[in-house]
């Protein structure tokens, strides 16, 4: 699938408004993050199974990087793309 600015600009704003805002809300109100919490990085996890969705934020946001290198990786070194 290829969206245009336009579909990738709504699929953001639909994403920020239907998960990531109001977990924002739910932790502020839970006094678990400031005020002033400024969002960096988010990330949304939903899974088929029916498990809860995982909505990580900031520093909590990881991924994965399945593949075949072409040289040694050393653990936790950093890749340019």
């Amino acid at each position: 699938m290829v969206l245009d600015q336009e579909g990738s600009t709504n699929l953001f704003n639909h994403i920020m408004e239907l998960w990531v805002n109001p977990e924002i809300e739910r932790r502020t109100k839970a006094g678990k993050l400031l005020e002033k919490f400024l969002l960096n990085a988010a990330q949304v996890i939903m899974y088929p199974n029916g498990k809860p969705t995982v909505i990580r934020l900031n520093k909590e946001v990881k991924a994965e990087l399945v593949g075949v290198a072409s040289r040694a990786i050393k653990v936790k070194e950093k890749l340019n793309w």
